[in-house]
């Protein structure tokens, strides 16, 4: 008995040893993996931030700046100084980024270049070594991100540098502003550099916690295995529990973000952005089955009167009732529906030829007219109405560009010839 109760003494102790090692094991593995996942969070955090400022800042540019110039208000980098000015996009976005940094703690966003605009030199140069690497890292090749983790004042922070890619509708600006300081200016330009600067310090706080609150249980493991066990289980729930919340909140965030930049605001349909992109996936494919993909353009008639008459808020609600309708028109998974601009939609028809393109463009014709949405100040009918033109192209010629030209040459056929009808266009 005694030699039996000195093995199991024996066995105690071993299995506490071999525990205690188990757990300094789990710790340093713990604290490798707070390292890792501490710089692979602030990459995919600099890499959603950037990416980000990006599309709100292209956004600001095609349906703010764009509008706003065409009808003669001023866009210039001192905005607050004039009256009735609208900021740059470069410094819209970077009021943004200063925005951002308030409300996410060791965040910061920077736009520089190797050509800033004079009031920008101070900041917006390559005054550091990381800009200078980053600019000519771009310059070779603007597809992949230049990151380094460097130890500041700060603590450790990540600088996460992105290409800021010349658009065409920025081209003409940057060439022919008065104080530019480079005008050979082409589309695909490496203009500047989008950094994003995270400080770790504050997440490795966060974590450092988790994990000395982790060790310490671990050692009143090693103290009281039993326990120890009852503790550690109900701790990894709690760790899965609230990775699993985490995980869902960032799905919400994410889809919330690509809501924002594939929705139009007003009629809760899909916008340009999203059609241009659908429409060059469906091109693709179009060509590689062969099959026949349709395109419906269509705006509605005497718009201009209808808001003069009624109003905008009246109109607002007349864009939302005919995307309604017309979006109940689209019978397949694969039929889409959006909004181009203005008063004028676009629906793209997978796997569809004429005749059924036809079919549908007079349905959704005919249902708009027949929900009766008053119009007194209409030249014809009476009641909101629609113009449509139809084009069908398939086989390996078949181009995005053409289509919508089509297109858009057969709507303006059907105003031309009495408005609410279809008409078809020219085909290749």
């Amino acid at each position: 008995m005694r030699q039996l109760l000195k093995y199991i003494d024996i066995s105690i102790v071993l299995l506490v040893m071999a525990f205690s090692l188990a757990v300094g094991a789990m710790i340093l593995h713990v604290s490798s993996m707070q390292s890792n996942l501490l710089r692979a969070s602030a990459i995919n955090t600099a890499k959603l931030y950037s990416k980000t400022l990006t599309e709100v800042r292209t956004l600001y540019t095609s349906d703010v700046v764009q509008t706003a110039s065409a009808y003669g208000m001023e866009v210039t980098h001192d905005y607050l100084q004039r009256k009735n000015a609208l900021p740059l996009p470069a410094t819209f976005s970077m009021r943004l980024g200063e925005l951002m940094a308030k409300h996410a703690g060791g965040a910061h966003s920077q736009l520089y270049s190797a050509y800033p605009f004079p009031w920008r030199k101070a900041e917006g140069g390559l005054n550091d070594i990381f800009k200078k690497k980053a600019w000519d890292e771009l310059s070779r090749d603007q597809s992949k991100p230049y990151k380094q983790f460097l130890e500041t004042d700060r603590g450790l922070t990540l600088r996460y540098a992105i290409a800021d890619v010349m658009r065409p509708a920025c081209v003409n600006c940057h060439n022919t502003h008065p104080q530019s300081p480079y005008r050979n200016w082409k589309e695909g330009d490496l203009r500047g550099v989008l950094e994003i600067s995270l400080q770790i310090e504050s997440m490795n706080q966060q974590v450092g916690d988790q994990i000395a609150n982790i060790r310490f249980v671990y050692s009143l493991v090693g103290l009281a295995i039993v326990v120890g066990f009852v503790l550690a289980i109900h701790r990894v729930k709690l760790a899965k529990n609230s990775l699993l919340q985490s995980s869902a909140e960032l799905k919400v965030a994410n889809q919330k973000l690509k809501d924002i930049s594939e929705q139009d605001a007003l009629t809760q349909i899909a916008n340009r952005r999203c059609y241009d992109a659908r429409l060059s996936s469906e091109v693709s494919s179009a060509k590689r089955s062969g099959a026949p993909l349709s395109i419906l353009l269509f705006d509605i008639d005497y718009f201009k009167l209808y808001n003069d008459g009624y109003g905008h808020e009246r109109g607002d609600e007349a864009l939302r009732q005919v995307a309604s309708i017309a979006n109940g028109c689209m019978l397949r998974e694969t039929d889409f529906l959006a909004r181009y601009g203005g008063e004028e939609f676009v629906a793209l028809l997978p796997s569809t030829d004429e005749e059924g393109a036809i079919s549908i463009a007079e349905n959704l014709r005919a249902k708009i007219e027949a929900a009766a949405i008053p119009h007194e100040f209409a030249r014809q009918c009476k009641f909101i109405t629609v113009s449509v033109g139809i084009v069908t192209q398939s086989g390996v010629d078949i181009e995005a560009g053409d289509l919508f030209k089509y297109a858009d040459s057969a709507l303006y056929k059907a105003k031309a010839n009495g408005r609410n009808r279809c008409e078809v266009g020219n085909q290749k």
